[in-house]
């Protein structure tokens, strides 16, 4: 259910503001975990004519000096975070910090620190600020109806989360969704990501990253996709799973991206005879749909790619990337 809230709030609020102290390991899962609910809403929504701000705020509110809260900013932004220093808009004639952190992801980081201090009054009348200017041009965006909106999204993403399908209605009476179908909810099938994540009957490939710099300056990165039975097609094809593969390049960064379809042979299951029937039950294995776009590299030309099929159902890119700067970037 909180996994299920979250992503609810992700997808509906204009705005989201992400407090954190020092980064700690459960915070920066925490972080991911947001980002990828707003990257995939990004997906479905690209046509969306509503801009989403997403901010993090590094409150440092134990530490009272500029030199200490710049200390923690070398460790808990720049080095957990691909970032570039940015102006912070509309603090009109504030005194103090003036900057903030974008990262990889397009977010933006700001500081906080404690109030009072020679860092608080640097840092936390500008940020303050531009927060408050910020929610005041959003918050009139969009009315929302809590109950029906969250109706609408629990009848689209819970039947993928616990792979039954359901229909919930509002009950006044009760004050409560409950399902109209009438069928028992079962929810031993559910299986959880690393970070927390519900994962659904979709199906999106495993993957892995390897970057090294070889002896003539350039970069080597090896991507390693799960993609077991997918073989690589443009056109889908009745119950065969297939892969797809390009490459782009988008704000400077170059990708890999996946698209196809995963299918499962449900065996005899159209069977009129009784005794070649076969009863399918999906609880772990995914299967569906996918489109993934994997993060390579920045800036850098393209000297060599090629594809290769290991045997263990594992699709192996490997990619040589020039030393100097694309001058198509």
């Amino acid at each position: 259910m909180h996994s299920l809230k979250e992503q609810f709030i992700v997808e509906n609020a204009d705005m989201i503001i992400i407090v954190t102290n020092k980064l700690a390991e459960s915070d920066q899962e925490m972080i991911y975990k947001i980002l990828n609910y707003y990257r995939e809403w990004y997906k479905r929504a690209k046509k969306a004519t509503t801009q989403k701000y997403i901010y993090i705020v590094h409150n440092f509110k134990m530490l009272t000096s500029i030199e200490d809260v710049n200390n923690q900013i070398e460790k808990d932004i720049k080095k957990c975070f691909e970032v570039n220093k940015c102006p912070i808009f509309c603090t009109g004639n504030l005194e103090g910090n003036n900057n903030m952190y974008k990262d990889q992801y397009g977010v933006c980081h700001l500081v906080l620190a404690s109030e009072g201090s020679e860092a608080g009054k640097y840092y936390n009348q500008t940020t303050v600020k531009f927060l408050k200017d910020r929610i005041a041009v959003t918050e009139c965006k969009k009315k929302l109806n809590i109950v029906k909106a969250f109706q609408k999204f629990c009848n689209t993403h819970l039947p993928k989360m616990i792979g039954q399908e359901i229909q919930l209605e509002f009950d006044e009476k009760n004050s409560a969704l409950v399902n109209t179908k009438g069928n028992e909810i079962k929810i031993d099938g559910i299986a959880w990501t690393s970070l927390g994540e519900v994962v659904t009957s979709g199906f999106k490939p495993n993957y892995s990253i390897r970057t090294r710099r070889l002896d003539d300056g350039c970069q080597e990165v090896i991507v390693d996709v799960e993609v077991i039975d997918c073989k690589r097609s443009k056109e889908p094809k009745p119950n065969t799973s297939r892969i797809k593969w390009e490459t782009f390049i988008n704000d400077g960064y170059r990708y890999l991206r996946l698209t196809g379809e995963k299918v499962l042979d449900r065996g005899a299951t159209e069977s009129k005879d009784q005794k070649n029937q076969v009863e399918f039950i999906n609880y772990s294995r995914g299967e569906g749909m996918f489109d993934i776009s994997i993060s390579l590299i920045k800036n850098k030309g393209v000297k060599s790619s090629k594809s290769e099929e290991l045997p263990c159902g594992i699709t192996r890119f490997t990619f040589i990337f020039e030393d100097s700067l694309d001058e198509n970037f």
